[in-house]
This record gives C-alpha cells, structure tokens and sequence, in this order.
C-alpha cells in the first residue's frame, strides 16, 4: 500500500534574494492547503504521523529553511532573520498559487506562523501552534534555568565546530545514542515514533550548523508578543506536559492572550509531540 509520504512532489524555487528554497507537497491536489512550518532542524519527514492522515483530503505543503537541508544558504551570512522566513514563505505560497490555508507551526515555526500572520492575516483560514513561544525563547522558554544559561555558549560551539560536527555527526547517527540519550534526559517520551526520529538524526548531522546557529541566534533576538491579541481566526495551541524546552505553562498564557484560543494539554508528551 502507497502512503501519502511515498508520493511527495518536490521541486525548487528561487526566492527574492536568489536563495534556492526546496519544496515538498503531498496529498489531494485540489483539497483545500495545510502549511507545515517545520521546527528548527526538522523536515518534512518529521510531519510523516499527520501527513499520512489528512492526505486523503488536504493538499500539504512545506519547504526547508534556507541554509538548512535540501535548500541553499543565501548569500548574505546575515540573512537568517524571521523577516527572511517570512519572505520566503511568502514565496513559496506564491510559486505554489495559495492563496489561504491553515497554518501549523511545530518549535521555531510557531514564531514563524504569528510573525507570518503579522504581514498577511487574510492568508489565513486558521492556525495550529504546536510546542512554541511567540518570542525570545532564551527569556520564555526553557523549562529549566541550566538550559537558559547552557544554550548560548553551545550556539557558539556550533557555529565555530561546525567541520567538527560535521565529521562526528554521522558517526554518531549510525548508532542508536542519540535515541538512548533523547529518552534518558527526557527529550522524548518512550512513545515516539522511533523511525521518525531515527531518520531525522540521519539527515540532521549533515546540516550547515553555521546557518543552524545563526537561525537560532536571530530566534532568540525575535518577540511577536504583540501579535497574539489581534489574532482573529480560528487557533489551536497543542503542547506536551512534558515538554523540557516550551512548557505547558508557557503555552497556557499564550493562549490567554489570543481571542478564543483553545489549549490542548497531551499527557506526558514531549517537545515532539507530533
């Protein structure tokens, strides 16, 4: 039996700097369009439990951030801030004639979606912001303070280690560690889809962490806080109990700001609740 995910259609786009953005869609062609705005270090593959089951009636689109995966690094070294992300969302809904669509952001996408939302509110036919902030994750999120005070210096390791990384990253990915590691200081629950993860590990130490910092850093600089109040669609904010890097409570008074929010709370789930 095909699944959906066995059957995506990818292809490039050239963005308004020149970057080349790599595309993914998947599903019913004429259905109406659900938007993946993926973590920070996640790909389309990470969607595979949610793609595989609105496919009979949702067109499904999603691309990779510039610098990260199958899309290019932009010229500019500096060119990494939301207002880029937005450009290039912009793009890519333009280069695939979408027009509206439910907007579901997972990690750095939920940043992504409300500052999205911020330039084109007409876009939207809803929202789904699933383990995120609006903003400043250094400051709001972080449910402990040795990961606030830890995740500054080990950007800087990155971007500076990055042939290093690069070089004891696959090595590491062939073996199960990562996994071991994830579920011993409770990144992941012992549900998770262990293939997903798996595979994401595989793809994940091949990345430009330069460009992977350097996302982050500007992340860590943005705050759409002033977004969530003028928020008028329908919006739905999913978070794990358990989730050590944007806590439930945090999640609780986002959805105190935005107009009608419902809050969904998955028991003992983890920053990949999907």
């Amino acid at each position: 039996m095909t699944r959906p995910t066995d059957t995506i259609r990818q292809r490039s786009i050239e963005a308004r700097d020149g970057t080349r953005l790599a595309t993914y869609e998947s599903g019913k062609a004429d259905g109406p369009v659900m938007v993946l705005c993926n973590g920070l270090g996640g790909n389309f593959g990470t969607w595979r439990p949610l793609v595989d089951h609105f496919s009979d009636a949702w067109r499904i689109v999603s691309w990779d951030y510039r610098g990260l995966f199958a899309s290019g690094a932009p010229h500019d070294p500096d060119a990494y801030g939301l207002d880029r992300h937005c450009d290039d969302l912009e793009d890519v809904l333009a280069a695939m004639t979408v027009d509206s669509a439910v907007f579901i952001g997972w990690s750095m996408g939920v940043q992504l979606v409300f500052e999205f939302y911020r330039r084109r509110p007409g876009m939207f036919r809803a929202m789904i912001q699933i383990n995120g902030t609006h903003g400043r994750p250094f400051e709001t999120a972080f449910q402990a303070d040795w990961m606030r005070t830890l995740a500054p210096p080990v950007l800087d390791l990155m971007e500076h280690s990055s042939p290093l990384f690069a070089s004891l990253g696959p090595l590491v990915a062939a073996t199960r560690i990562p996994l071991a590691l994830a579920k011993v200081v409770g990144l992941v629950s012992p549900t998770l889809d262990e293939s997903v993860f798996l595979a994401l590990a595989r793809e994940y130490v091949h990345l430009d962490f330069q460009a992977y910092a350097r996302i982050f850093r500007e992340l860590g600089r943005h705050d759409s806080r002033d977004v969530l109040p003028t928020i008028q669609v329908p919006t739905l904010l999913i978070t794990g109990q358990k989730d050590l890097f944007t806590p439930e409570a945090l999640s609780r008074g986002m959805a105190d700001e935005i107009p009608g929010a419902e809050l969904m709370v998955v028991r003992g789930g983890t920053h990949y609740t999907p």
